[in-house]
C-alpha cells in the first residue's frame, strides 16, 4: 500500500502540473451555436467544445484517448445536488466536440444524458481532454438554467465510530450497501488523501455479501469525483478533483487517491464514485466534512 500511495502522489503531481502548466490552449464553448451562460432547464442543449492555440488560433484536432473517451464532461450543480458525467462526441475534421444534453441516447456510457440539465439554477460544466504533443487541460464554464430552482440542503451523512460511512440503496432492483471511509498523509507538499470503498449486495438470506458482478467501466475499475462547497467560487482555482481505482483484488475495497496541494477547500464535501456492477453504472453520493492537514515538516 506505501508503495501505491507514493506512485499515486508523483502521478497526481505530474497530472496536476500538466493540466495546469500549460498556457498556450484556450477553451472555447458555444451553447445551441451561441455565445451564451444561459439555457433552459429541461430543453435540448447542445454544446460545443473546442480548444486553439493561444497565439496562432489553430484548432487542435487530434487527441488521446483517456479512459475509453477522448472527452470526459463533467456538469455540477452550485449546491452540488446534481452530478452527471457525460461524454461528448468528437468530429476530427473541424476539431469540435459536440453533445446535446437532456435527450437519449443510444450510446451506454452517456446514461447521463437523457436527463442531464432538468433543474433551474447556476452549474458548472468542466470539460477534460489530452492534446496530442501538448499534455492535458481541463476547460471549465459556468451555465445559468432558466427553470424552476428547488431549494436543496446537502446534509452530512452520519459517520460510525470508526470514521467511515455506510450507506444503503437500492438500484436495478438490487439492494446495495456501500462503506467509504477516508485517510489523510501530511507530506512535504500537501497531503494524501485516500478514499477505500466497499460496496456489497443483499443475497437471497437478506445478507449483505461482496457485489458479485463488478467489471471496468471505460478501462478503470472505477471513477469518482470530489469537490469542495463553493466550487463555484473560484474560476482559477478549482476546488475538484478527479480520481479512479482498479477493481478489487484480494479484497472488496475500491482505493481511491489524490495528492491535495492546497487545491481542496475544508469543510462541506461532496464525492460520487462510480462502479460498474451486473452491467450497470451505480453512481453513489457521499457528503462529508474535510480538514486540510498542515504540510510535514521536511528537510
Amino acid at each position: 500500500m506505501k508503495l501505491f500511495s507514493i506512485f499515486l502522489l508523483l502521478f497526481s503531481l505530474a497530472s496536476f502540473a500538466q493540466i495546469n502548466g500549460d498556457h498556450i490552449v484556450e477553451t472555447h464553448f458555444r451553447i445551441n451555436g451561441k455565445d451564451t451562460n444561459h439555457v433552459m432547464a429541461g430543453k435540448p442543449t447542445t454544446i460545443e467544445v473546442w480548444y486553439t492555440h493561444k497565439d496562432t488560433g489553430e484548432v487542435y484536432k487530434d487527441f488521446k484517448l483517456m479512459h475509453g473517451k477522448i472527452m470526459h464532461m463533467v456538469l455540477i450543480k452550485d449546491d452540488m445536488s446534481v452530478f452527471k458525467h457525460i461524454h461528448p462526441y468528437h468530429d476530427p475534421v473541424t476539431g469540435i466536440f459536440q453533445i446535446t444534453l437532456n435527450l437519449p441516447l443510444s450510446d451506454p456510457d452517456n446514461f447521463h444524458t437523457a436527463e442531464a440539465l432538468t433543474k433551474g439554477g447556476m452549474y458548472m460544466l468542466m470539460a477534460d481532454v489530452e492534446i496530442q504533443d501538448v499534455g492535458m487541460r481541463m476547460g471549465h464554464k459556468m451555465l445559468h438554467a432558466m427553470g424552476e430552482n428547488p431549494v436543496n440542503t446537502i446534509l452530512m451523512d452520519e459517520v460510525n465510530p470508526d470514521g467511515s460511512i455506510t450507506k444503503f440503496f437500492t438500484e436495478n432492483g438490487k439492494d446495495y450497501k456501500i462503506n467509504l471511509f477516508m485517510e489523510q498523509t501530511a507530506g512535504c507538499s500537501g497531503s494524501l488523501v485516500e478514499f477505500r470503498v466497499s460496496l456489497f449486495e443483499k443475497d437471497e438470506n437478506e445478507n449483505y455479501i461482496p457485489a458479485q458482478a463488478l467489471e471496468d467501466w471505460l478501462t478503470q475499475g472505477a471513477h469518482a469525483v470530489w469537490v469542495s462547497d463553493g466550487l463555484m467560487h473560484g474560476m482559477h482555482h478549482m476546488h475538484f478533483a478527479h480520481m479512479h481505482s482498479a477493481l478489487p483484488v484480494d479484497d472488496t475495497e475500491f482505493v481511491f487517491g489524490f495528492h491535495d496541494n492546497k487545491i481542496m477547500k475544508s469543510g462541506l464535501q461532496r464525492a460520487w464514485f462510480q462502479i460498474k456492477e451486473n452491467g450497470k453504472v451505480l453512481t453513489i453520493p457521499f457528503t462529508f466534512d474535510y480538514q486540510a492537514l498542515p504540510s510535514a515538516q521536511c528537510r
